[in-house]
C-alpha cells in the first residue's frame, strides 16, 4: 500500500523490471512465448495464455524472484482490483437477447443477423441504396455503410456493449461465449484470441504398440500476434462504430483511441481502467519482443541460422508497435492522473488516486483534504462523511505504518 513513489525508487524498479525481464527471455530461449509470459507474470493473465508445461524447480525460482518485484506487482494488483470494480456491477447488466438457433449435424447453432437473413432471402434481387445491407458478410454494415434489417442493429449493440463490460471485468473466455452463444459472431471471437501469445497444448495420450505413451500436441495462441496486433491499432481509428472500435482499442493497447471512446471513457473508473490494461499489455509486448530476439539471435549446430522460428516472423511489427507505445511504457502511475478525471474533485476518488501512486502522494492527499475543510467558513453536511473517513483511513495507515 505504501509505495516510495519517489523519482529515484521508481527509476530503480524499473530498471530491476527490465533486468529481470531480460534474464528470463535469455534462459528461456528454448520456451515458447507463453511460457515466458507466465514465468514472469505469474498468474496473471491478461487474455487467456494457455501453458500445459508444468512448472520444476527452476520456474519457481524464477516465481519466487518475481515477487520482489514491486512495481510489477503492485500493477498487477491494480489491475486485478479495478476489474473486480467492474465485475460487481455485472449483476445490474440485463441478460442479452438470445438470437434464434439452427440444428445441425453438431448441434443447435445460433442464427447470426436473423432479421437481416430473413430479409435478404426473401428478396434475392435486392440491390443497394435503400440503406440496408446487401450482404451477409461480416464487414457489410461497416464497408456499405449501412444498417441491418428489424431489431438486428440494437440486439447486437447491445450484445456488444455487455462484452464490452466483460472485458472490463477481466472475464475475456466468458466475453467470447456471451458473443457466440448469443449473437452466433464467431468471426469477432476469433479477432480476439489475435492477441493470445503462442504456447502448446498436448491433446492427447496415446500407446503404441510397444506400450510406450505418445502425446499428441498443438500449438495454441496466434503465431502472427504482432501482424495482427499492428492491424488491430491502425483499425481502432477507422472503425466508425464505437461498440467494435472499443474492442480494437483495448486489445491493441491504443489508448488515444480509447480515451476518445465512449465506451471506455465515461467514468473515473473506466479511465483508468484503460490506462493500467494498456501498461500491463505493453508490458507483455516487450517481454514477447525481447524473447523472440533471443530466438532470432540463435543458431543450430555449424552456424546454421535457425530463424524462423514459429512466431518470430515479424520484428518489424513488433517494433512498430513499441514504438507507437513506448510513452505507455515509461509512464508511472502518477501520468493517468495529470490531466486529471472525471472524479478530480471528489475527496474519495482524489483518496483514492493518492494510494495508486503512492506513499507521498498519499501524505500530500490528505493535508490538501484537511487544510480545504479547516478553510471552510460554514460546515457542509457531507462534511461529516468526509470527517468520518478519514478518521478511519488515518487510523488503517498508523496501523500499518505506526
Amino acid at each position: 500500500v505504501l509505495y516510495n513513489d519517489t523519482p529515484s525508487n521508481y527509476a530503480m524498479e524499473q530498471m530491476k523490471l527490465k533486468s529481470f525481464v531480460k534474464n528470463v527471455v535469455q534462459q528461456n530461449a528454448k520456451e515458447e512465448n507463453a511460457a515466458v509470459i507466465k514465468l514472469i507474470l505469474g498468474s496473471y493473465d491478461i487474455n487467456d495464455i494457455v501453458v500445459e508445461k508444468e512448472d520444476d524447480e527452476e520456474d519457481q525460482q524464477w516465481h519466487h524472484a518475481c515477487q520482489s518485484l514491486l512495481l510489477l506487482q503492485r500493477r498487477k494488483v491494480l489491475l486485478k482490483w479495478i476489474q473486480s470494480c467492474f465485475a460487481s456491477d455485472l449483476v445490474t447488466l440485463d441478460t442479452p437477447t438470445k438470437v434464434p438457433t439452427i440444428q445441425t449435424a453438431d448441434g443447435e447453432v445460433p442464427i447470426t443477423w436473423p432479421d437481416t437473413l430473413d430479409a435478404l432471402s426473401k428478396n434475392a434481387s435486392y440491390t443497394s441504396g435503400y440503406g440496408k445491407v446487401t450482404s451477409m458478410h461480416p464487414d457489410a454494415p461497416s464497408a456499405q455503410s449501412a444498417s441491418l434489417y428489424g431489431s438486428d442493429d440494437k440486439v447486437e449493440k447491445a450484445l456488444l456493449a455487455t462484452c464490452i463490460a466483460l472485458l472490463k471485468s477481466g472475464k475475456f473466455t466468458q466475453m467470447k461465449e456471451v458473443c457466440q452463444d448469443y449473437g452466433g459472431f464467431y468471426w469477432r471471437t476469433s479477432m480476439w484470441n489475435g492477441g493470445l501469445p503462442l504456447g502448446t497444448t498436448t491433446l492427447t495420450e496415446e500407446e503404441d504398440e510397444e506400450g510406450n505413451v505418445i502425446l499428441s500436441k498443438q500449438d495454441v495462441g496466434n503465431p502472427n500476434r504482432a501482424l495482427w496486433k499492428r492491424q488491430c491499432w491502425k483499425l481502432s481509428s477507422m472503425i466508425k462504430e464505437e461498440e467494435e472500435s472499443a474492442f480494437y482499442s483495448v486489445l491493441s493497447s491504443n489508448l488515444n483511441a480509447s480515451k476518445s471512446n465512449p465506451f471506455l471513457n465515461k467514468t473515473w473508473e473506466d479511465l483508468f481502467y484503460i490506462h493500467i490494461h494498456a501498461m500491463m499489455n505493453v508490458l507483455q509486448d516487450e517481454i514477447i519482443h525481447g524473447h523472440n530476439n533471443v530466438k532470432r539471435s540463435m543458431t543450430w549446430n555449424k552456424g546454421v541460422l535457425s530463424f524462423p522460428f514459429k512466431g518470430t516472423e515479424y520484428k518489424k511489427e513488433e517494433e512498430e508497435q513499441l514504438t507507437c507505445t513506448e510513452f505507455i511504457l515509461n509512464m508511472k502511475e502518477a501520468d493517468i492522473f495529470i490531466n486529471g478525471t472525471e472524479g478530480e474533485e471528489d475527496t474519495y476518488y482524489k483518496t483514492m488516486e493518492a494510494f495508486i501512486v503512492g506513499k507521498s502522494s498519499i501524505s500530500l492527499c490528505l493535508e490538501k483534504i484537511t487544510s480545504d475543510m479547516l478553510q471552510k467558513e460554514e460546515e457542509e453536511e457531507e462534511d461529516t462523511n468526509v470527517l468520518r473517513f478519514m478518521t478511519h483511513l488515518l487510523i488503517y495507515l498508523d496501523q500499518i505504518d505506526p
